[in-house]
């Protein structure tokens, strides 16, 4: 590999933490054109430089080649250089950044061509990005609406780009001319969508359903509506929690934003098309799962060569709740199914009596087996909050921290039977502040999952602070600070 005097940055300054991950993969991957914190190297650019660029290339260029005018472009903005090809599509919580995703994968010892894996999918950045890297991927998640963002970020990228021109006029057309069809969860959704509003949810999906064009731009179509459902429903979308407002604004406006969001995101898919054509990049295969990362069974008993994920935190987001618009109007889920979903979500923050109490006695007698400064300062959050006499929500919390490191240490020894010996196992995680009794209480995730790995024989290789990478909880007072790289080895198997 060249030296860093033979590289050029791209075109923000790097913070600490990406200078270090600049160095490690200048060390170690395969291939220079890959690098994600380089623009060129030996007077080459890389990838990186192209996509950086990304959304100044989506205006009419004519027959001007795509490499030349992102060569006459100036450098990259960093906010707009995050969200590339189709990493932008649909918002989604808690997602990190592709140029991390892809530094991680070139500090992966010998990876290319080999299969990676995120149990953790969330919206698709880790798939996408290994993909494009040219590596197969597998992604798995429980939440229903995350799994479909994660496989259309993917498989509108793998059309032929005759496939995706022509495709908004003929979703747009189809919507405009449909009559509806049968919207799943009726009965709930009425109860969130002014009924003009919900008509035109029944349209467009209607109109998606049947429009001549690929599934995944279908799916596509579908997500642009999913993007705008909150802003336009009796939910107070500023509230994660289920907050109902009185008015929603008007449905003619929802179809005027539709509209310009399929437009604007389908020539973005056509400009991608044209670009890895450009860039002879041929995405790898990709399959995405909806399914629990605690199972053997969603892995498909492939053995992987790097894992690469950012997981939920202990009880800090309501991912259902904050989805189950989406969930319910694409017909992911039924109304009823509600709970049980949310139940089986690593990181939940809901639970009845019954199911405390059982959580409380694992961790009286750390039936999990977890390591003992886990169980250590969970008990004293108890011990703590039974002194204070605190609310139903605080009373649940040393069950939720129990259950989410419990659950964690499941899906890390199902990815110590699934990894190749040594392959690398990065995870993307921060502390976060809870309340005590009636103090402020630290819970060192990071540290606890060291342990936890390492109780499943993972060598900690490496830890990296992402300073100023505050991640955002529902409340302000429980913002986590910094997250950090945890950098593991998988476990020789005796």
């Amino acid at each position: 590999m060249s030296t860093a005097a033979d590289r050029r940055p791209v075109g923000y300054t790097l913070q600490p933490f990406e200078e270090r991950l600049a160095l490690l993969e200048l060390e170690r991957a395969l291939d220079p054109r890959m690098l994600a914190f380089t623009a060129r190297i030996g007077g080459h650019a890389t990838h990186q430089f192209y996509f950086d660029r990304f959304t100044k290339l989506q205006g009419d260029g004519g027959a001007l080649s795509l490499r030349l005018q992102a060569e006459a472009t100036n450098d990259g903005h960093r906010g707009a250089a995050h969200n590339y090809l189709t990493h932008g599509l649909h918002s989604y919580k808690g997602k990190y950044f592709p140029q991390l995703v892809r530094a991680l994968l070139n500090a992966a010892p010998a990876v290319a061509p080999g299969q990676v894996v995120d149990p953790f999918v969330g919206s698709g950045t880790t798939t996408l990005e290994a993909s494009l890297m040219g590596f197969a991927a597998h992604g798995i998640d429980r939440n229903p609406l995350a799994a479909l963002i994660a496989r259309t970020k993917v498989a509108v990228l793998q059309l032929d780009p005759d496939a995706a021109a022509g495709a908004a006029d003929e979703l747009v057309a189809s919507a405009d001319a449909s009559r509806g069809g049968d919207l799943a969860n009726r009965q709930y959704l009425e109860r969130w969508f002014p009924p003009d509003t919900l008509r035109l949810i029944e349209r467009i999906l209607g109109g998606a359903a049947r429009a001549d064009v690929a599934p995944a731009l279908r799916d596509l179509a579908r997500l642009s509506l999913s993007a705008l459902l909150r802003q336009w429903s009796l939910q107070e979308p500023t509230q994660l929690r289920i907050f109902r407002r009185e008015t929603a604004p008007p449905a003619e406006q929802l179809r005027v934003r539709w509209e310009n969001e399929v437009r604007q995101t389908c020539a973005g898919v056509l400009t991608g098309l044209r670009l890895l054509r450009e860039l002879e990049i041929e995405p790898g295969a990709v399959s995405t799962v909806e399914g629990d990362a605690r199972e053997s069974a969603t892995w498909h008993g492939q053995q992987f060569d790097a894992l690469v994920t950012s997981p939920p935190y202990a009880a800090a987001l309501p991912y259902i709740d904050t989805d189950r618009l989406s969930i319910y109007a694409l017909g992911l889920a039924d109304v009823g199914d509600r709970s049980a979903l949310e139940w089986a979500m690593i990181g939940n923050r809901e639970l009845r009596k019954r199911q405390r109490l059982d959580l409380e006695a694992r961790l009286q007698d750390n039936a999990d087996g977890l390591p003992e400064r886990v169980v250590t300062d969970i008990a004293e959050i108890k011990r703590r909050n039974d002194a204070a006499g605190v609310g139903f929500r605080r009373e649940n919390l040393p069950a939720l921290l129990y259950r989410y490191f419990a659950d964690m240490a499941a899906v890390l020894c199902e990815a110590s039977a699934h990894l190749k010996p040594g392959a690398l196992c990065a995870i993307v995680i921060g502390d976060s502040y809870t309340s005590a009794g009636d103090e402020r209480f630290q819970m060192r995730t990071a540290d606890f999952l060291c342990d936890v790995a390492e109780s499943l024989r993972f060598t900690v290789e490496e830890r990296i602070v992402m300073g100023g990478q505050s991640s955002y909880l529902p409340h302000q007072r429980n913002t986590i600070p910094s997250e950090d790289i945890l950098m593991f080895r998988a476990p020789h198997m005796a």
